[in-house]
């Protein structure tokens, strides 16, 4: 019965693992891409 618990609570820990880092790997790439529009708006201000 040990292991059971023992089991259940890895599974809880390695889902919120996952979670995590889809979340990080999702917030990485919308920061991107407000990265490069800034990027682009400083390039046509600087051409103004």
């Amino acid at each position: 019965m040990a292991e059971e618990t023992k089991e259940k609570w890895l599974n809880y820990l390695a889902l919120t693992t996952v979670i995590f880092a889809v979340c990080a790997t999702l917030s990485t790439f919308k920061g991107a891409g407000y990265s490069t529009k800034s990027v682009l708006s400083q390039t046509q201000a600087a051409n103004q």
